[in-house]
């Protein structure tokens, strides 16, 4: 008895960062990277672990996990324990029908994913620390119900999307609540949409700026954009009639149609 007092008050949960300014606003969000050390991650993820069964089988494996993995798993812990005031809470420790939670399925496959898979890791920690609790929660369920530990051959694409996850929040987040999970769907699906084997990295790296013109000229102009040609475009080409774009764009009557993917991706006759 004595020893579990030791155990017990050698261990301390930090607090929940999801909690810590009240009401949080919904959408694109900057949330601080964690700075916590490694025994402090263990530490809490240990306190957790005395009263749920789920984290005390996941501690099995806590020592395969990469440190700097260890911050995300302790958000996906905090997640679990923060419930919204909404319709559209996400509970990450109910089991329906017998099935696994949310919570065990991400930390069950949650060191594979660390060692062979890091690029997904960062991309699901760049998605916390860039949108709001709704959205961290409906990616992570989302992503993690993918085999994604065995997705290495993506991790190029992965790399380069964890780049522009502030850009997309702010893109497909913004706005009121909508009573519902679409701009989750969305966001979800345009991050995963460039995760493919033909997507070039660079390219995906090139959205932010691409999402930067369209902003600034969106008032003036209809503009569309698809991605598809977007990622699988020459990048040469690309970066050189991206060069050109804002002055295109600046010169075109107001309201007219314009579709940039198709200009970037295939306009070869401008010259800067």
């Amino acid at each position: 008895m004595s020893l579990f007092k030791v155990l017990s008050s050698s261990v301390k949960k930090l607090p929940n960062r999801f909690l810590e300014n009240g009401f949080e606003t919904m959408g694109a969000v900057t949330r601080k990277p964690r700075t916590n050390s490694t025994a402090e991650l263990k530490s809490s993820i240990n306190a957790f672990a005395v009263e749920n069964p789920i984290i005390k089988n996941f501690l099995k494996d806590i020592e395969n996990i990469n440190p700097e993995h260890l911050g995300l798993a302790q958000d996906v812990i905090d997640l679990s324990y923060t419930r919204q005031m909404l319709n559209t809470n996400i509970n990450m420790l109910e089991n329906k029908k017998g099935n696994s939670s949310i919570l065990e399925i991400i930390l069950e496959k949650f060191s594979k994913v660390s060692k062979n898979n890091p690029d997904a890791i960062e991309l699901a920690q760049e998605v916390v620390n860039h949108s709001d609790i709704q959205n961290s929660k409906y990616f992570l369920a989302r992503f993690f119900s993918f085999p994604i530990e065995n997705y290495s051959h993506l991790a190029p694409q992965m790399h380069a999307a964890k780049k522009i996850v502030p850009c997309i929040a702010k893109d497909t987040l913004s706005g009121g609540y909508t009573m519902d999970f679409s701009k989750n769907e969305e966001f979800f699906r345009f991050i995963t949409s460039l995760l493919s084997r033909d997507a070039k990295p660079e390219n995906i790296e090139l959205i932010d700026k691409i999402m930067e013109f369209i902003n600034k000229f969106s008032s003036k102009l209809k503009l569309n954009c698809d991605l598809s040609e977007i990622k699988n475009a020459d990048t040469a080409k690309l970066k050189e009639n991206l060069n050109i774009l804002p002055k295109v764009l600046e010169i075109m009557p107001p309201g007219k149609n314009f579709e940039v993917a198709e200009f970037l991706s295939k306009n070869t006759n401008l010259t800067p």
